[in-house]
């Protein structure tokens, strides 16, 4: 995705896409994961945020999750997951390119991640989160997210348009238009393409096993 928006951008705005990945891994690492997917574990049966019990991926392994797959390694969720958590800021960055400065790009980027990103995926897809209309049957508001729609394009979407009154760069923008690479615009937005067209965040139902497979009529 960086490399995709990067072909129609400057050079600098390319770096904040690049370094916007890299500060969204260490953040996931600390403790974003574990605000997102870890249960909030409330007495009401739903909750806003996780507990911060796989801080530092601690307890993350090889073994599965069941709460979210049944035979997929959790440490192997957890990076699929980080995948969306990468990419939702970098569409934000790409909605202001050459707006902002690298400094401001990478606290924006935090203070959202904590205030937004974290709290709206565990609502939608934590097991117990708030909104959570697939597996949790307490969710006051039952929403039904598989590929990120709520998560990842509304909230950045409307996340967008939060920086854009205090960047004062539009002017320049007038005058100093930006480099496009189309090459390169064209050579990574293939695989962007397909990797939207086949990403979905939850399974459409709870992994129950069985002793065997199901005999076909």
């Amino acid at each position: 995705m960086a490399d995709w928006c990067g072909g129609r951008m400057c050079s600098r705005s390319w770096r904040n896409a690049w370094a916007s990945a890299g500060l969204v891994t260490i953040l996931w690492w600390l403790f974003g994961y574990s605000l997102a997917f870890h249960s909030g574990e409330t007495a009401r049966g739903w909750s806003f945020l996780g507990k911060l019990d796989w801080a530092f991926l601690r307890g993350v392994d090889s073994t599965p999750n069941t709460d979210y797959a049944g035979w997929v390694s959790h440490n192997v969720f957890s990076m699929y997951q980080l995948m969306f958590a990468i990419i939702t800021p970098a569409l934000i960055i790409g909605a202001i390119a050459e707006r902002m400065k690298f400094a401001a790009v990478l606290l924006f980027v935090t203070i959202w991640m904590l205030v937004v990103y974290f709290p709206l995926a565990h609502m939608v897809w934590g097991v117990d989160g708030l909104m959570n209309g697939v597996w949790n049957p307490k969710a006051p508001i039952p929403a039904i997210d598989f590929a990120g729609g709520t998560v990842v394009h509304m909230s950045s979407g409307w996340s967008a348009l939060t920086p854009l009154p205090d960047s004062g760069q539009a002017a320049r923008l007038r005058q100093e238009p930006m480099p496009p690479r189309i090459t390169w615009s064209s050579v990574w937005s293939a695989p962007a393409c397909c990797g939207s067209a086949g990403t979905g965040s939850t399974p459409a139902a709870p992994w129950v096993p069985t002793a065997s497979p199901p005999t076909p009529s």
